[in-house]
């Protein structure tokens, strides 16, 4: 079995008020107990130490000593960490203006290469996102997820879930990464990001170097 967790980073404001960058970041692990186990340990030795914290570990939210400790635990897993970074900016609007096609774009692009390249074996593959959006989004969301994975399995068995990120730790390892790279392309701010670096297997810039922007 092959496990994937993907979270993202950015939102769908197509505009200069929106985030730059939208991010898509998968984990794949083989095993995952351990590492939700450290995770849930170091929210209760956190809770034992007197730090408040949110109703789970959520990068964007957590004081930077929180997240030295959460990243210091995924530097020592064995995750691969893929992501697929757009630059919105960059996105034709006929993309832009249509939320599921960009999100489908995004998994289409990131899974394109994860199913390649970590999914090689004949393995069964569980892949979890989280849940974003509205109602109707998620419903979308939920079809693009599974016409992608399905699309780049080959005859490999899929099965896949959209939960919320506080209810798994790998989604929680997931948003950390997510947002380490966000953080990184969006401010100029690689602190987070040379902690996930040696656990990234491909940071695909899939806009990179186009000239075009819409905004």
């Amino acid at each position: 079995m092959r496990y994937v967790f993907v979270d993202e980073a950015g939102n769908f404001d197509f505009s200069v008020k929106g985030s730059q960058f939208y991010v898509v970041t998968a984990i794949t692990v083989t095993e995952w107990q351990a590492l939700a186990m450290e995770l849930l340990s170091l929210r209760m030795q956190l809770a034992v130490d007197g730090v408040e914290l949110g109703e789970f570990f959520h990068a964007s939210e957590e004081r930077q000593a929180v997240r030295d400790r959460v990243f210091s635990i995924i530097k020592s897993s064995d995750v691969v960490v893929d992501a697929v970074v757009l630059d919105k900016k960059k996105t034709l609007p006929g993309i832009a203006e249509n939320h599921d096609i960009f999100y489908k774009l995004a998994w289409k692009l990131l899974f394109k290469y994860i199913s390649e390249e970590r999914l090689k074996e004949e393995a069964e593959i569980f892949i979890a996102a989280s849940s974003i959006g509205t109602k109707r989004e998620k419903t979308l969301f939920r079809q693009a997820l599974q016409s992608v994975a399905l699309a780049h399995s080959g005859n490999k068995k899929v099965a896949t879930a959209f939960w919320a990120a506080g209810s798994h730790p790998l989604l929680q390892v997931a948003d950390y990464c997510s947002w380490a790279i966000q953080r990184w392309k969006e401010k100029d701010d690689d602190r987070s990001w040379v902690l996930i670096e040696p656990k990234v297997k491909s940071c695909f810039e899939p806009f990179k170097d186009s000239r075009m922007t819409y905004y």
